[in-house]
């Protein structure tokens, strides 16, 4: 799902031509990413310890998106 949303989103991402911009396409992703997410609650990890899933936050989802649009 991830893979897919972020091909649908690297056209609008090249055409920011801002920081600001950017930033923009990254946080529609995040807000999108969480309302379609089963829990609601976004970008998630998995606790290698106790294997429960926990929420990642919204700068380190953030980082993680406009880390994948710029490959």
């Amino acid at each position: 799902m991830l893979r897919d949303l972020i091909q649908e989103y690297v056209p609008k991402y090249i055409k920011a031509t801002t920081k600001t911009e950017k930033g923009h396409v990254i946080i529609d992703i995040v807000e999108r990413i969480r309302r379609e997410s089963p829990s609601g609650v976004g970008l998630v990890r998995q606790n290698k310890k106790n294997g429960l899933w926990f929420y990642i936050g919204l700068e380190k989802a953030k980082d993680k998106i406009g880390h994948a649009l710029r490959k």
